[in-house]
């Protein structure tokens, strides 16, 4: 029988070195089958990176199970969990093994998550945005462009990138008036993707690099009014996902219709 709601979904990562890849591949396979759980689990030596659905037993089963087991025990995961959902973000479930658990291109030792920027609490980063001079600071989306126009912090720049593989091409290009500010904030949807950002900042020389610990989704948690935070968090949501590709097949359709 079909799980029925009220769902949760939780949101996690976990930089880890895994050495054998595909017997944890197999085992979150297992797991998640087991609990009905529906979703994506990225997976590679570097680390896991997942986003699932289910009843809240099944999703606090799964945090249980994770929480117990090697090599994810003792990591002090941050599970990001939305509850009283009347759907499931996926209708199905899907592990897989990847080369990186977040794409942004770049060698290993160019973007070394054990040299991250300085992470800030909510709080904290709320106070940074409040009291750094804005001539001084650069507070930097490291989401795509889709992101930053459904919402964003205050003065955030955007770097409009299609895929964060090209966000360290609009590093490079801006690295000057980086290098001339005295603070620069960083944030993501979850914090994952501003692990290899601010890296990457820090590789180039940069090291006044701060973070949004736990990303905006932790921040909206500390400030429920949105705080600093202008218009909507973007997370995977399927009626979301799926305008947004019948607005892209209709272009197409359009396209076509022309050029015919």
């Amino acid at each position: 029988m079909p799980p029925t709601s009220p769902f949760e979904v939780v949101l996690y990562y976990r930089y880890v070195h895994i050495t054998d890849v595909d017997t944890v591949i197999a085992s979150q396979q297992h797991l998640c089958e087991t609990l009905s759980l529906q979703g994506r689990v990225r997976i590679s030596e570097e680390g896991i990176n997942g986003t699932l659905g289910g009843t809240p037993a099944s999703i606090q089963g799964y945090v249980d199970a994770m929480e117990s087991c090697a090599p994810f025990c003792g990591l002090n995961i941050d599970w990001k969990r939305t509850t009283d959902l009347d759907m499931l973000p996926f209708e199905d479930l899907f592990v897989r093994r990847v080369k990186e658990i977040v794409s942004i291109e770049l060698p290993d030792d160019a973007c070394d998550v054990a040299n991250t920027g300085i992470h800030l609490s909510p709080i904290d980063f709320h106070a940074a945005l409040d009291l750094s001079p804005k001539h001084s600071t650069a507070i930097i989306d490291v989401r795509n462009n889709y992101e930053y126009n459904i919402g964003h912090f205050h003065d955030a720049l955007n770097p409009s990138t299609r895929r964060f593989g090209q966000f360290p091409h609009w590093v490079r290009d801006n690295l000057d008036d980086l290098a001339s500010k005295d603070r620069i904030l960083m944030y993501c949807t979850g914090g994952i993707r501003c692990e290899k950002a601010s890296a990457y900042l820090k590789h180039l020389g940069l090291s006044n690099v701060f973070q949004l610990q736990g990303g905006i989704h932790r921040y909206l948690e500390a400030f429920p009014d949105g705080g600093a935070f202008v218009g909507k968090n973007f997370v995977f949501d399927q009626r979301t996902y799926i305008l947004y590709f019948i607005y892209i097949l209709y272009f197409i359709y359009i396209l076509i219709s022309f050029i015919s």
